[in-house]
């Protein structure tokens, strides 16, 4: 899914109040679900349709200048990432 096609997806929702809970799964099957806790911008490569890699962005690393991450490779692209709270 890319953005616009998310963004299509929540304005679906715009009745809903903005206290309503957004809440991730934890897996394709729905085995368990997490509250969602941020949004974040970084980059991607994916590894497969499925899975791929997280690679931090400049935010990131001015927050976090004691944490070790790897560069991001040329093939990285932009991407918007959903953590969950567990």
């Amino acid at each position: 899914m890319d953005l616009a096609a998310l963004r299509a997806e929540l304005s679906r929702f715009d009745h809903l109040p903005g206290d309503t809970p957004v809440v991730m799964a934890n897996s394709a099957e729905g085995h368990g679900f997490s509250p969602l806790r941020v949004v974040d911008d970084s980059f991607y490569v994916p590894g497969s349709p499925y899975a791929g890699e997280w690679y931090a962005n400049a935010a990131f690393r001015a927050a976090n200048p004691d944490t070790e991450v790897d560069d991001a490779p040329a093939t990285a692209v932009p991407a918007v990432f959903f953590w969950p709270s567990s």
